[in-house]
């Protein structure tokens, strides 16, 4: 702490014009006023916060729950840090669990019980699982093994699952993780394979859906499903699986993309020739007028399939918070089209390693800035403290990857661990 000297009084010392102007004492007397009135406005601002809370989850014959605890009143979530992996798990106003993915294939060195207990904490905290074991809806993105390997490990013996949403079939998923969800999710008919590929332009792709191992027919009107389960077609916008009103709502923007969606030079994604990557399911979750969008591994051909419908396109716009595409892979994901189209206005997350799996070079330092110069062209205010996002140069010019110094509001998980956001009816996001 810089040391504070001390002005000695002298007498008939000159007009300093850089010095702050005495305040007479009734300005002194409006001043606290004023300063009284803004604390008394704050503070009414958070009771009625508070009161708001209270009533959506009585409203819903819910007993409230105590602050920053699930069933609260706000909307919670947590990216967590999985390594080289993925996951997010979220609770709804009203204590629903929604949980998308869970896996990763690099620790970063964490040791296995280490690793295992961090995880279980973040899941089975009071936002989330704690005082239930119901998973509400969860969603497999696809089956690449970073997304879904860890359930069985973290997740309590005991909890079951209502709603399963995936994007192949639960066999590509591997027997360790496709048994997992069997015997956690026993209903078949709420065991969902998903195709939300309808192409408006070209003609390709489908919207259908597979429940168990019956085919349904073109999901085109809104249509409940059967028990309290939604599935509810949006026109071209998606598929509603989950409904809450103002608290939360969750559309399924794509899933099962497998054409590959070439730009205006002519060039592809890049993606694997399994496709698994481009047909991840894209998840937008919108909660207290605003709007998370959580990507799984989609790729430049699945941003540009959500890009070809207007209604689809408008959903995008302005997201608050974003899990960017595939960890931020420059190869495959992030086109600078949908980057400027989702305009991202409060976070930008990557769900990536710290050193990851040096082979993938995830994610790319490109899409670090790329993310960090939309956030500086949409004019929003930099981040109070500067940090650091680990990401990798192009292929070929280091073994390790880059210790990016950001002052936008860009994260890795594996930079800066679990990332967690609450979101109040007042649409505050903390």
């Amino acid at each position: 702490m810089p040391k504070i000297e001390r002005k000695k009084k002298i007498t008939g010392a000159r007009f300093d014009p850089t010095a702050p102007p005495r305040l007479s004492e009734r300005e002194q007397i409006m001043q606290a006023i004023a300063e009284s009135q803004r604390v008394a406005d704050e503070l009414a601002r958070a009771q009625r916060d508070a009161e708001r809370a209270r009533l959506a989850t009585q409203a819903l014959g819910l007993a409230p729950a105590a602050a920053g605890n699930r069933g609260d009143g706000n909307f919670h979530i947590a990216f967590v840090q999985m390594g080289q992996g993925d996951c997010a798990v979220m609770s709804t106003p009203a204590g629903k669990i929604i949980l998308i993915d869970c896996g990763t294939n690099s620790k970063d060195l964490e040791n296995g019980a280490a690793y295992k207990d961090r995880i279980a904490a973040v899941l089975t905290g009071v936002r989330f699982l704690a005082a239930t074991n119901v998973i509400n809806v969860l969603i497999l993105t696809h089956p690449d093994k970073d997304h879904y390997n860890r359930l069985g490990e973290v997740l309590p013996d005991a909890v079951t699952v209502e709603l399963v949403y995936h994007s192949a079939a639960l066999g590509d998923y591997g027997t360790v993780t496709s048994s997992w969800v069997h015997n956690h999710a026993t209903d078949a008919r709420f065991r969902r394979r998903l195709f939300l590929s309808r192409d408006p332009a070209g003609g390709r792709g489908a919207n259908t859906m597979q429940p168990g191992d019956k085919l349904v027919p073109e999901l085109i009107a809104a249509a409940p499903a059967m028990g309290s389960k939604i599935d509810k077609m949006e026109g071209a916008r998606g598929l509603v699986v989950f409904d809450e009103g103002a608290g939360c709502k969750i559309t399924l923007m794509a899933a099962g993309v497998d054409h590959d969606y070439t730009d205006e030079t002519g060039k592809g994604d890049d993606d694997t020739g399994t496709h698994r990557n481009r047909g991840s399911v894209v998840t937008l979750v919108e909660t207290f007028t605003k709007k998370i969008l959580i990507c799984g591994d989609a790729t430049r051909s699945t941003e540009r399939f959500m890009m070809l419908d207007a209604a689809r396109r408008t959903a995008l716009n302005d997201v608050d918070i974003i899990q960017v595409g595939h960890h931020g892979s420059n190869v495959t994901s992030s086109g600078q089209t949908f980057v400027d189209t989702v305009r991202p206005r409060h976070r930008a997350v990557i769900s990536a390693g710290r050193r990851g799996n040096p082979k993938h070079h995830l994610p790319g330092k490109d899409v670090v800035d790329r993310y960090v110069q939309r956030f500086v062209a949409s004019g929003h205010a930099a981040d109070a403290v500067a940090h650091v996002v680990s990401a990798w140069g192009p292929f070929g010019t280091s073994a390790d990857p880059l210790s990016v110094d950001v002052t936008q509001p860009v994260y890795s998980t594996g930079s800066s661990g679990t990332l967690y956001f609450d979101i109040s009816p007042a649409g505050v996001i903390t």
